[in-house]
């Protein structure tokens, strides 16, 4: 079996896949000191601090990188915020697939994927984040620090259907959709990255996902009381 170092002899761009985002860093190390552009599939990391260290572990190394879920480049996603052009943007909410993957953060393994469509349509700015649990569903809120209001709805894998969408409040409009989960789109973006394109998906971005998934745990084991993604960030290091 081929080492990672004698891989990175082979490629001229990296596509690191493994889905147990522990083992992130761990590759990050050996993979980005090579200087191609990598893709990290989702989840970055298991947590926060671990992709705050690979975020500066790139800066550090001058490494081309992005991590993004396949539903951010969905063409019926596309088309809703094509429809919305033009329009102000006063929320959204958005439901997915929760499926929790051991040791990491609870909505960074199925979650991150309703989450990602979320941001998509509000964009980086979240200051608060409340998450409350019941029989019914597991729901985070997200306060902008423009006043808007941005909605994740889990959806239990074992107990209810399941699948991912959202609906979109804009200033003259509500749109709704459904997503299905098609990797062409996403593997469109990644070739055109590796062929020197800018990265789709900001770190700024990349990073504040993980601050409002950490904020939500927090929250839910502090019985839904708001939690500021700032100080989760200010925290591990940002």
């Amino acid at each position: 079996t081929a080492t990672v170092d004698e891989l990175l002899q082979q490629c001229d761009a990296v596509i690191l896949g493994s889905v147990d985002g522990r083992q992130h860093l761990g590759l990050a190390e050996q993979i980005f000191a090579a200087g191609k552009p990598v893709f990290v599939d989702k989840p970055l990391a298991h947590d926060l601090a671990d992709a705050v260290r690979i975020a500066l572990l790139a800066r550090r190394l001058g490494t081309q990188w992005f991590t993004a879920s396949a539903l951010r480049f969905q063409v019926a996603l596309r088309e809703l915020q094509q429809e919305l052009r033009g329009e102000q943007i006063l929320g959204c909410e958005a439901f997915g697939t929760l499926r929790a993957g051991l040791g990491h953060l609870q909505l960074a393994w199925y979650g991150i994927h309703g989450l990602e469509v979320l941001y998509s349509v509000m964009g980086t700015g979240c200051r608060e984040v409340r998450r409350v649990q019941a029989a019914s569903g597991d729901v985070t809120t997200g306060i902008w620090g423009d006043g808007r209001v941005g909605v994740f709805r889990g959806l239990a894998y074992e107990r209810q259907a399941v699948g991912w969408g959202l609906t979109v409040f804009g200033s003259q409009s509500i749109c709704q959709v459904r997503l299905p989960a098609e990797y062409p789109p996403l593997l469109r973006e990644v070739v055109r990255f590796f062929r020197g394109g800018a990265a789709p998906v900001s770190e700024v971005e990349m990073l504040e996902l993980f601050g409002f998934m950490e904020a939500a745990d927090a929250s839910l084991a502090a019985g839904g009381a708001a939690v500021r993604v700032e100080d989760c960030l200010r925290r591990a290091g940002i």
